[in-house]
């Protein structure tokens, strides 16, 4: 795969971006109450991001926990639920952050790209320079608790391979890389990288979203092949043979 596509790719990013805004589902009392607990916040404190009175959140706890929620507090909620996961008072894991992502509730993109450990102007810069998107994908996997993510992940990762025998491919040689031993750890930032963004849900384009929701994830895994297969090619012959996979 050419990285100089990573234009494209980008434009689908941004439409993407603009066609989320303002997709909400209906919420519930019992999601407000399970959004306090998580966060360890008291009603005053979730109370102030979502604009109403600690008092309000209060008498929530005795109405029917499937009492829907009213919809400017709805609309403020789903955005607390996402930036208290930005600002890690919640984990990706947490119940409340699944039911936005169940229910496809759009997902702020800078929370997104908060999540994935990159800026808007890194891909601003990727829109013209291919290798600022590598550099991207590359502090991606810089993060240890991603690292270890995907070293737990490998039968999730395995099952994306179903779809097609390019899907296949790539995965599979990233899958070799992490797991070599001649490939230097600062060698699998890339590979690490492009592996968390395929099975993180917080991407920056859910799953969910019909034909684009798994191209960006097929996008990163070729540009990441695309790297990989450059970069053995400028290794030392010595080295290079050395190696413990090959490409496909």
């Amino acid at each position: 795969m050419d990285i100089s596509t990573s234009s494209s790719w980008h434009s689908n990013i941004l439409l993407t971006k603009v066609c989320l805004d303002g997709i909400y589902m209906l919420m519930i009392t019992s999601h407000l109450l399970t959004l306090l607990r998580e966060a360890k916040l008291s009603p005053e404190q979730l109370g102030s991001r979502i604009g109403v009175s600690g008092m309000t959140l209060r008498r929530c706890r005795m109405r029917s926990p499937a009492r829907p929620l009213p919809g400017i507090v709805e609309k403020k909620f789903v955005d607390a639920v996402y930036q208290l996961a930005s600002e890690g008072r919640l984990s990706v894991d947490s119940a409340s952050v699944k039911n936005m992502l169940a229910n496809k509730h759009y997902i702020p993109f800078r929370m997104a790209i908060t999540h994935l450990g990159c800026s808007e102007a890194m891909l601003e810069q990727a829109k013209n320079d291919p290798r600022r998107l590598i550099e991207c994908v590359a502090q991606i996997g810089d993060s240890v608790s991603r690292r270890v993510d995907v070293d737990e992940k490998q039968k999730k990762i395995s099952s994306f391979m179903k779809i097609s025998n390019e899907w296949t491919s790539r995965i599979s040689l990233l899958q070799q890389v992490i797991r070599s031993r001649s490939v230097l750890s600062f060698e699998k930032l890339v590979a690490y990288g492009a592996l968390f963004y395929l099975i993180t849900p917080l991407d920056l384009i859910p799953d969910h979203i019909p034909v684009f929701g798994l191209m960006d994830d097929f996008s990163i895994l070729g540009f990441a092949v695309a790297y990989y297969t450059k970069l053995l090619s400028k290794l030392p012959k010595q080295r290079r043979e050395n190696m413990d996979f090959r490409l496909l």
